[in-house]
C-alpha cells in the first residue's frame, strides 16, 4: 500500500470518528431535559396555654426556626407553633407534622419550651416558627434558635445565645445580654437606674437606639470600622481598637456594645 493511501485512509477514519462525534452531540442536545423532582408541602398552626406556676424564667429554644416574643398583660403564657414540611412523598406530609413536636417542663425556676423534629435529609424539610406572648416582667432567655428572633415590648432581662439570624429587640424597658455572630438591633424605651446592656457581634453590625433623656455610662469598641454617633455626644478614641466612652445623664444604667468585623451605630431620639 502506498503512502498516500495510508494517509488518505487515516483521514477518513478520522472524518468517521468526527461525524459520529459531532451526532451524538446533537443527539444529546435534541433529548428532553430531565423531569423536575415534584416537592409537596404542607403546614398547620398550633396554640398551647401554660401557666407559670413555680417557674419565674422563661427558656426557648427552637432550632427548626425562629421566634418573635411579645410581652403582653397577663400571668400566663400563649404559644402560637406554625409547623411547615416539605417532601417528594405527598403520603408522608402528615405523619411529618406530628413529627415537629412542641414540649414544655418546668425545672427548678424555669419554664422550659423547646421544639423537636428530625433532622432534615434529602427532599425531606421540617420547619417550624412561634409567636409567644408573655407577661411584661417575665425574664427571657432564647438558648438556641436556626433564624431570626424579636422581642418586642418586655420590662425583664432578656437573654439570647446561638441565635443564626437576626436579632431585634424594640421597645424594651429592661436589662439585655446579646450574644451572637448575626446583626443586632435594639431600640429602647428607657435606659436608667439598674438597666445594663450587653450586645457584642462577632462579625456583624450592631445598632443601639435610646431615648435622649437617658442615664447611662457608655462604653463601645469596634475592631475595624469607626463607630457612629447620631445625636450622642461621646468621647471617641483609637487604641487601636475605635472606641467610645462616655457619660449621658447621671450615668446610672451601663452599655456595653463591641463587634469585631462588624460597625457599631448608637442613635439617641
Amino acid at each position: 500500500m502506498t503512502p498516500f493511501k495510508n494517509k488518505l485512509q487515516l483521514l477518513q477514519r478520522l472524518a468517521t470518528g468526527c461525524a459520529c462525534l459531532v451526532l451524538y452531540s446533537l443527539t444529546c442536545l435534541q433529548r428532553p431535559p430531565t423531569e423536575s423532582i415534584q416537592v409537596w408541602n404542607d403546614s398547620d398552626t398550633q396554640t398551647f396555654s401554660l401557666e407559670l406556676e413555680d417557674a419565674s424564667t422563661l427558656c426557648v429554644t427552637n432550632y427548626y426556626g425562629g421566634a418573635i416574643i411579645y410581652g403582653h398583660n397577663s400571668s400566663s403564657i400563649r404559644i402560637e407553633l406554625r409547623r411547615y414540611v416539605e417532601s417528594t412523598d405527598r403520603a408522608r406530609l402528615s405523619s411529618m407534622l406530628n413529627n415537629i413536636r412542641f414540649i414544655s417542663q418546668i425545672y427548678n425556676d424555669t419554664l422550659f419550651v423547646l421544639i423537636r423534629a428530625p433532622i432534615s435529609a434529602g427532599y425531606s424539610v421540617y420547619s417550624s416558627s412561634m409567636n409567644i406572648f408573655i407577661p411584661y416582667d417575665l425574664p427571657l432567655r432564647v438558648k438556641g434558635a436556626k433564624s431570626t428572633v424579636i422581642v418586642s415590648e418586655l420590662d425583664s432581662l432578656v437573654t439570647l445565645r446561638n441565635v443564626a439570624g437576626p436579632i431585634q429587640i424594640d421597645q424594651h424597658r429592661g436589662s439585655i445580654d446579646v450574644l451572637s455572630e448575626e446583626p443586632i438591633q435594639i431600640a429602647l424605651a428607657s435606659l436608667e437606674g439598674n438597666q445594663w446592656i450587653t450586645a457584642r457581634s462577632d462579625s456583624q453590625d450592631v445598632f443601639f437606639k435610646f431615648p435622649v433623656n437617658s442615664n447611662a455610662t457608655f462604653t463601645a469598641q469596634s475592631f475595624f470600622f469607626p463607630i457612629d454617633l447620631i445625636n450622642v455626644e461621646l468621647e471617641t478614641s483609637r487604641t487601636p481598637l475605635y472606641r467610645v466612652d462616655g457619660v449621658i445623664g447621671n450615668g446610672e444604667a451601663r452599655v456595653d456594645i463591641s463587634t469585631h468585623r462588624g460597625t457599631i451605630t448608637i442613635m439617641a431620639e
